[in-house]
């Protein structure tokens, strides 16, 4: 209402006038938690003359809860994100504009270091820029993100060429497997630009798996594919499509004919370069039910033999090696 936003405003500028006020922030901060906190022109010019003065500190507790910016303020954004070294100012800065949907590449830094952030409400704003938690990933109807493909690459270089927590990590990777399932061009550019980058850190004998884990996949995309093993393929990309339709075959994703396709690809490669040797071709709920039933079911695990046995018992009776697998793939439907 009226005066709900009049109240705001004077919040604000009291804030402007006093930094060190505990109680303004904390009133101001309550509208935030109950309605939201739009950057206005007025509240960006107050945020501005602030952090020119140094007082970012202290009104950095507001910066997770400031949100949709008006198109005449982006300016300002835009100069925080240029002109300011300081990390919580720059790092509010790619988060908005990102989520106005004007993404760029030098902003995807400060983004992806805001996915290991401490502050919940920060870093769940990063993940939605990646991955839209209302899209149902049953039907992917529109883009699972407003990054770009160049964009894409610029993350996928970061991903490859920096350490990060595993549970970044796991984000990013999840991100790229689904985005992978939604789009066929994606995929091919994905491809083309993984070619190029592991040509050029092939060097360093450090191996980036990018395909080893596509959970879901539609008809377009495993065409698309299947178009990039036309031509000679490296052994580890081959790897590591084999471990994605393993996974595929075992959730019903993929065909028998799929499988077939597949095979032949995989029978004209050296798969003595492969890294693993054994593949289970059960899912991951009936392998862990094995795994239960045998340690559930024994009477004497203190023997010293009973992991060797037990491991022996597993291999034998829920993986294959992948020559016997070539024969036996399409009897696994």
């Amino acid at each position: 209402t009226l005066g709900k936003t009049d109240s705001l405003n004077q919040l604000w500028i009291n804030l402007f006038k006093d930094t060190d006020s505990q109680s303004n922030i904390e009133k101001i901060l309550k509208i935030a938690f109950d309605t939201e906190l739009f950057l206005t022109p007025q509240v960006a010019i107050i945020i501005d003359e602030l952090v020119r003065k140094g007082k970012e500190d202290s009104i950095s507790i507001l910066f997770p809860y400031i949100m949709k910016p008006l198109n005449e303020v982006l300016p300002i954004i835009h100069r925080w994100f240029t002109d300011y070294n300081n990390n919580q100012i720059k790092k509010l800065a790619a988060l908005l504009l990102t989520e106005a949907k004007h993404v760029f590449e030098a902003a995807i830094d400060a983004i992806t270091d805001l996915l290991k952030s401490d502050n919940d409400q920060m870093r769940y704003r990063a993940q939605r820029i990646f991955q839209h938690p209302e899209r149902d990933v049953r039907e992917p109807r529109k883009r699972i993100s407003v990054i770009g493909e160049k964009t894409l690459m610029k993350i996928l270089k970061n991903r490859s060429t920096k350490e990060h927590l595993p549970r970044v990590q796991t984000y990013l990777k999840t991100f790229f497997h689904d985005l992978l399932w939604d789009d066929p061009k994606v995929f091919q550019g994905l491809y083309e630009n993984v070619t190029k980058l592991r040509e050029k850190n092939s060097a360093d004998g450090r191996r980036m798996f990018f395909f080893n884990d596509i959970q879901f996949i539609n008809n377009d995309v495993w065409n698309s594919i299947m178009q990039t093993l036309q031509s000679p393929s490296h052994a580890s990309y081959v790897e590591e499509l084999f471990h994605s339709t393993m996974s595929l075959m075992r959730n019903d994703q993929i065909t028998g004919e799929n499988w077939n396709e597949f095979a032949k690809v995989l029978s004209g490669t050296d798969t003595s370069q492969f890294k693993e040797k054994l593949y289970f071709v059960s899912n991951d709920i009936t392998t862990m039910e094995f795994i239960l039933n045998e340690v559930c079911g024994s009477t004497n695990m203190s023997d010293e033999t009973y992991f060797e046995i037990f491991e022996l018992k597993l291999i034998t009776q829920t993986a294959v090696k992948i020559e016997d697998l070539l024969q036996i793939g399409v009897a696994l439907y």
